[in-house]
């Protein structure tokens, strides 16, 4: 999430969009997380995708920013973890996306796309196109989101 708003937080200074795409570039894709990166791969995702998605979803991302520096799952997953001794859990990451995956798991990680899963209690809806309108959930539920797609993990763990 830092390096997300490090890298929005200079883009009113970059003069041309070579600017911008190079500090979405630098400042936040290249040192990305092992799941933005297979995020980026499974979305044949660019510098230009996110920019798009930025400019875009402008008035949606300042309304989420406190949201997202404030993601706590671990009260959750101990509950799970004593509710069901076996649980595995995959390493989980949580990223800005472009405003296309809510939750999903890639291989063997999980990936929770914070733009989608980390909403106010009243988000400016319209920048959102009205497909995603229901995916949306309040960061209060993160919890929630999370131990869901744990959940499927150890679904599949039980299944291979």
């Amino acid at each position: 999430m830092d390096r997300f708003w490090r890298a929005y937080d200079q883009l009113p200074v970059a003069a041309t969009t070579a600017d911008s795409l190079a500090i979405i570039q630098t400042r936040y894709l290249d040192p990305a997380t092992p799941g933005l990166r297979v995020y980026m791969d499974a979305a044949h995702a660019t510098a230009a995708d996110f920019l798009r998605a930025i400019r875009t979803h402008r008035r949606h991302l300042l309304a989420i920013r406190p949201a997202t520096l404030t993601i706590a799952i671990v009260t959750a997953a101990r509950k799970l973890k004593k509710a069901y001794p076996a649980s595995v859990f995959p390493d989980l990451y949580f990223a800005i996306g472009m405003f296309r995956v809510g939750g999903t798991q890639f291989g063997n990680l999980l990936y929770v796309g914070a733009e989608l899963k980390c909403t106010t209690s009243a988000p400016p809806l319209s920048e959102l196109h009205p497909d995603l309108r229901g995916s949306i959930s309040p960061v209060e539920a993160i919890s929630t989101v999370c131990i869901h797609e744990i959940v499927h993990a150890q679904q599949q763990l039980q299944n291979s």
